[in-house]
Order: C-alpha cells, then structure tokens, then sequence
C-alpha cells in the first residue's frame, strides 16, 4: 500500500507526459485526465510533466473563457445599442419620405379630379349654408350613395365641426401612388381629409406644401441623423476599446506564489509542503524558509530533497501530515530511481 501510495504521488508529480489537458474543436478546454482515453485520441490535447502545471493551465483556460464570454456579451450589447440608433434615425427619414409619397399623391388625385371636388366643395357648403342639421347632410348623401351618385361615392365621411370631407379615390388614375388597402374592399383606395373652406386648387397646394416642408423636414433630419450615428460609432468603438483593454489586464498570467518555485503540495489538513528541486533551492529551503514551528525532514539517501512542512499555528503538526510528508521527501530522492527501501527523517 505504501509503494501503490508513492507511485500515486510520484505519476502525478514527476512522470513525463503522464498529465493531459484535452480541447475541444473550438480550443476550448473540457478537462484533464492523468492518462489518455480512447474515446480522446481524436482530439486537440497538450501533455504536461506535472500535475500541478495541467490543472493550473486548466483553471486558468476556464476563467479566461469565461471571461471571454463575458466580453463577447459586452460587445453584442454595444452593437444592439449602436444598431437601435441607426435604426431609430432610418425610421425616421422612411416615415418622413412615405409622408412626401402620401402627400405628392393626395395632390395629385386631387388635381386629376379637380372638377368633381371644386363640385364637392360647393355643394356641401350650399347644405351648410342651408342650415340642414349635420345629420340630415348625411343621409341625404347616403341616399345620393344608393343611387349611384358619382360625386356622393367620392364622400366616405364628414367632420364638419372641424369644416372638412374625408374623400376616397382609387390610385389606378396615377402612377407611383401611395396604396392604402381599405379594410373589406379588394381596391386599392387613398383617404383624405378635404378642407371645406379652401377651394380645389387650395386644397391641392395644401398638399404639395406639405410634401414640400416635409422634404425640408427631411433633409434636416438626414444631417442630425449621420451625426448621430456617427456619435454613436465613435461612443462604441470608445466602448469596445475600453472594454477590450479591460479585458487584457484580466488576461495577464497570474502572479507565482513564492512556493511555486519549489516543489510543493497541499497535505489533507491543509499543510503547505515545499521542497528544493536542487542543491541550491534546498539551501533556500533551510536557511530562508524554515520557520521556529516547521518541520524539516530528509531522507537517508545522501543528495535528497530538503523538505519542510510550514506550520502557522502553534499546534504540533499531527502524524498523518508528517506521513504526507515522508512520503514526499522519499518520492524527491534518488531511492525511487534506485528502487532501494529507504526512511525519511
């Protein structure tokens, strides 16, 4: 039991290549194992001749993926941010240009039927001036709708509090019109609003003033647009650089503890065990790191390691630590490459 222990240690310390770290096709690291699988043979792996090397390369590789899953979800939410600003601005200039489309085709039904809706204009306002009540106005065209008037068909509905018609027409008459489908009706029709105070030809520059100012609406808001995104494409490069920098500071390789040097391990009461990995460390060892409550040990084999279990408390160090120990101490000296039965001391 005792050779089967030392054996343990001495594969997961000194063997070389006995140690592998595997990746996936995206060189990401899975895991480690102490000996190659089957089942691994066919994937991206690095081999290491300590233990402590692997799985310290390996928790590092996992922080850093995390990491950089981290900086990939910051920088997705940088572009989503940068994208809703472009996209808010198009939107903008789209509905200002399909509000020049409706505008320009108003007008131009309205000119390609001038006559019908100077007649229009002039007959409601004879009714107004009537003093037929609102209501009444309305059967009355209602009724002409029923008899297939063709001026009353033009007439969809009335706001005569506020003095307009709301007419329709179909936009088979011109060319490059803005197409409205109204609800249950297979043609394709173009609403609006009819100012009963102003005349045909009035109602028309009324339409094309607005396309006009709308245009002017436009072209300022393409300028304001392309400095917004050009401000918000300096702030996320600004972002992704910070961001990016951030992260390399993260990268950096963590700083050595001063025991990494030597040979070491943790004991199952969580001892620090340290030992030279040559003459010179083993003169470290002693002289700069052997404290008043440490236990030094040594093997009886002239040449072996100098080991020193560290020891912060005031309590004695128990015996199953001390076996730790030992064990260490016969394991880093030329009695396993001698395979002579020898003590620590």
């Amino acid at each position: 039991l005792a050779t089967q222990t030392i054996r343990s240690m001495r594969n997961l310390t000194e063997t070389p290549n006995s140690i592998q770290t595997k990746y996936s096709k995206a060189n990401k690291v899975k895991e480690f194992v102490c000996f190659e699988l089957l089942q691994m043979k066919s994937e991206l792996s690095l081999e290491f001749d300590w233990f402590d090397e692997c799985v310290d390369l390996y928790f590092t590789q996992i922080d850093k993926q995390k990491e950089e899953s981290k900086l990939q979800q910051k920088e997705s939410e940088i572009y989503k941010k940068m994208n809703r600003i472009k996209n808010d601005q198009l939107k903008r200039i789209e509905g200002l240009q399909k509000e020049q489309d409706n505008s320009l085709t108003k007008a131009k039904l309205l000119q390609s039927n001038i006559g019908e809706v100077q007649a229009i204009i002039e007959i409601l306002n004879a009714l107004l001036q009537s003093g037929l009540q609102w209501k009444e106005i309305w059967r009355m065209i209602k009724e002409e709708k029923r008899a297939g008037n063709p001026l009353a068909n033009l007439i969809f509905g009335l706001d005569l509090e506020h003095e307009k018609a709301m007419l329709v027409f179909n936009t088979a008459e011109i060319e490059d019109a803005t197409e409205f489908f109204a609800e249950g009706q297979d043609s394709i029709i173009v609403k609006m609003d009819l100012d009963l105070t102003l005349s045909a030809q009035a109602n028309i520059q009324k339409y094309f003033e607005i396309k006009k100012k709308t245009q002017d609406k436009e072209e300022r808001t393409k300028d304001k647009a392309n400095e917004a995104i050009k401000q918000a494409e300096d702030q996320a490069r600004r972002a992704l650089l910070k961001t990016r920098n951030e992260q390399k500071l993260k990268n950096h390789q963590r700083k050595p503890y001063w025991f990494e040097k030597f040979d070491w391990f943790i004991s199952s009461e969580n001892y620090l065990v340290i030992s030279g990995r040559d003459s010179q460390q083993n003169e470290e060892v002693v002289k700069t790191y052997l404290g008043k409550r440490d236990v030094y040990f040594h093997s009886e084999i002239a040449g072996s390691a100098s080991c020193v279990i560290k020891n912060p408390t005031m309590e004695e160090v128990s015996p199953l630590t001390l076996g730790e120990a030992a064990t260490w101490a016969i394991c880093h000296s030329k009695a396993w490459d001698l395979k002579v039965v020898t003590s620590a001391f």
